[in-house]
């Protein structure tokens, strides 16, 4: 429980996957019924929504199953089609993720062929924005991120302060140090160091040394 409940007060991208093994976890202990993968499988075609989510989460995690990206993505989009957010967000980390993404096939016709990874960056800047407009915080990130990279879209260092500021907001520990970054470089923004130590100070307030670190420096640099 400790580990999930770390990853839901600092906002990690995978607590919605670390959060769905806990509690399937801890109803086991507790000696509840935990759905197994046939019964999944049946809600899930009936279109179950979360059924197809959780049978994403199974493949893409290897939970009673063997990891299959592929088959996670299929369930995934299922859920995701009927709007439902974690999928979407989901389905944004595969497809903005490289070694992921090589090992993917898609038939054309009689032939199969390997995704194409600038392809999959568009597919995961959709799936992202979908989630990150209905306020999952982990996708408004991986925006922020895929503004700022150039991943899938456009350079775009004022996107990027936007989306990560959203995430920050929510208090995701890694948009504050982004935007302590940013503020800092003058990304997308007039350079303020006031408010670069701003962003460090609430990421360092989370325990991210490296965000101590730079609210040290910049202290120093400011001659406090």
């Amino acid at each position: 429980m400790k580990i999930v409940k770390h990853l839901l007060e600092s906002n990690h991208p995978d607590f919605e996957v670390y959060h769905q093994e806990y509690c399937l976890g801890e109803k086991a202990e507790k000696g509840q019924e935990v759905t197994p993968i046939s019964g999944l499988l049946k809600q899930a075609k009936k279109g179950d929504a979360t059924a197809q989510y959780n049978l994403g989460l199974k493949y893409e995690q290897g939970i009673d199953v063997p990891r299959n990206y592929q088959k996670a993505i299929k369930w995934y989009q299922r859920a995701a089609d009927q709007e439902f957010v974690a999928a979407q967000s989901r389905l944004g980390v595969i497809y903005q993720n490289e070694p992921i993404v090589k090992g993917l096939v898609v038939k054309l016709g009689s032939l199969i062929v390997k995704v194409d990874y600038q392809d999959a960056l568009k597919e995961a800047f959709k799936w992202n924005w979908k989630a990150a407009e209905q306020g999952n915080v982990n996708s408004q990130y991986n925006l922020g991120w895929m503004y700022g990279n150039a991943k899938g879209v456009t350079r775009n260092y004022q996107e990027a302060i936007k989306w990560h500021q959203k995430a920050a907001d929510q208090g995701f520990v890694g948009a504050q140090y982004t935007l302590g970054w940013m503020y800092e470089e003058g990304l997308g923004v007039g350079r303020n160091y006031q408010e670069a130590i701003k962003w460090y100070q609430r990421a360092a307030d989370q325990g991210f040394a490296d965000a101590q670190a730079k609210v040290d420096e910049l202290n120093k640099l400011l001659g406090k």
